[in-house]
């Protein structure tokens, strides 16, 4: 996240996509830490 905060336009992705055979509390969890990384 560091390396982004500087940069306009950055967005965290997982090579583009989300596998479908993730789990649903893999992806909450994900979008826990983004919420509290993106804060700049």
């Amino acid at each position: 996240m560091n390396i982004g905060k500087d940069c306009r336009g950055f967005f965290m992705a997982v090579r583009n996509h989300i596998p479908p055979n993730t789990p649903v509390e893999s992806c909450l969890y994900y979008n826990q830490v983004y919420e509290e990384l993106s804060k700049r």
